[in-house]
C-alpha cells in the first residue's frame, strides 16, 4: 500500500474562514516560523507569503522565475 500526502494550498478566503489558532498550528506543522504575536491580518498575510516561498523552493511554482542579465534562467 502506498500513501500519498498532498498538502493543501490555502487561499486568502480559506484562511479568512479559519480561526487564528488553526492557522498558527498549520504554520507550525509546515515549519513556516511565524511570529507568535502576529495579529489576525498579518498572520494570514505571512502564512500566504511563507506558503508561496515554500512552494517556490520546492519547485512547485508560486514564485517568480529569476533571470540573469542575458534573459536566461539564473543558474542555468
Amino acid at each position: 500500500m502506498v500513501v500519498v500526502t498532498v498538502d493543501t494550498t490555502f487561499t486568502a478566503e480559506m484562511l479568512d474562514a479559519m480561526p487564528d489558532q488553526e492557522i498558527r498550528d498549520l504554520a507550525e506543522q509546515r515549519g513556516y516560523g511565524l511570529h507568535p504575536r502576529l495579529g489576525p491580518v498579518n498572520l494570514r498575510a505571512r502564512f500566504l507569503e511563507a506558503q508561496d516561498a515554500a512552494a517556490a523552493a520546492a519547485g512547485q511554482g508560486g514564485g517568480e522565475t529569476k533571470t540573469g542579465p542575458d534573459g536566461t534562467a539564473a543558474g542555468a
